[in-house]
């Protein structure tokens, strides 16, 4: 239901004032429509009336986490050579909770199982996998065994398969676990990155607090491209140093590594004035002008001044 901002004024001014004494300001014609707005979000349960309006206190958007960093990406293609267990237990000593690993090249059932054991003293709630499709992947069972093993395993995206399917999971502590999606469309890089789309969105009061104060992607958020580049993505130019001489943690103090944590919605261009700019994913990487860091995402099909996707 898209509401005009002009209604949403007229809300706010009903906090402080009774609504027939807003509607004074205004002609019998356009209170007549502000009325219906009104009646629409009351029959939607969007809004009710109150006689006592001091009993339901704004809600606090603030947003805290005793975590350095709290998501991660790492990218792998047949010529990395990660030291997994480094990197993994240097994001548990940073207080890593969510990590997602892309895989570029084939990776056996097997090779990704020692991968994820080594997970196993760490205290992340959630890995996502992106692999690449390989014939033993046909059989669901590799898989589903895959999860049943890697309980944390929150969802696994196999690209460049033959066909298209999706298995759902099962209910965990932090939501749905363990789907797998099978996709025709290939991921051979990190530029298939950054994508804006509405199923992508995140509606909860979590995910909406830290993006009204941070970027709703790079906020405590560390990577680490193919080549073993620190970046605060992987599609990002900038890099903070190579794993094989530098820590995560020394990356992260780093001059400007967390600038770009700062750049919320509200000061990107378009985004500022689209109705979604909170429970939408922000990119920084692709960009509409790459010399302007507050320029829209490049890959959002959204006009938000004609309320349309294109």
């Amino acid at each position: 239901m898209a509401i005009p901002n002009e209604i949403i004024d007229i809300i706010l001014d009903c906090r402080i004032k009774n609504f027939e004494l807003v509607m004074i300001d205004y002609e019998i014609e356009t209170r007549n429509i502000i009325k219906e707005y009104i009646e629409n979000l009351i029959t939607e349960e969007l809004g009710f009336w109150t006689f006592e309006p001091e009993r339901f206190l704004d809600i606090d958007f603030k947003w805290e986490s005793p975590s350095q960093i709290t998501n991660a990406i790492i990218d792998i293609d047949s010529h990395s050579r990660h030291d997994f267990e480094s990197l993994f237990n240097q994001l548990d000593e940073l207080g890593c909770k969510d990590l997602e690993l892309r895989f570029f090249s084939i990776k056996s059932v097997s090779e990704i199982d020692k991968i994820l054991y080594l997970l196993k003293n760490t205290a992340l709630k959630s890995v996502e996998l992106i692999i690449k499709y390989e014939s033993e992947f046909e059989r669901d069972e590799n898989l589903t065994n895959l999860i049943i093993r890697n309980p944390r395993l929150y969802r696994i995206l196999v690209h460049s398969a033959p066909f298209g399917r999706i298995i759902n999971g099962h209910k965990g502590s932090f939501g749905e676990m363990g789907r797998i999606i099978y996709s025709t469309s290939e991921v051979d890089s990190s530029n298939h990155c950054g994508a804006i789309h509405v199923s992508n969105f995140s509606v909860n009061i979590e995910t909406y607090s830290e993006s009204v104060n941070f970027n709703s992607c790079l906020n405590r958020k560390i990577s680490v491209d193919s080549k073993g580049y620190i970046k605060n993505c992987p599609s990002m130019v900038v890099d903070y140093g190579n794993i094989n001489d530098t820590s995560l943690h020394s990356a992260l103090l780093r001059k400007n590594f967390k600038a770009i944590w700062e750049i919320n919605k509200d000061k990107i261009d378009v985004c500022k004035d689209c109705e979604f700019r909170y429970v939408c994913t922000d990119c920084r990487a692709y960009i509409t002008d790459s010399n302007d860091i507050y320029s829209k995402p490049s890959k959002c099909r959204y006009d938000p001044y004609k309320m349309k996707w294109i």
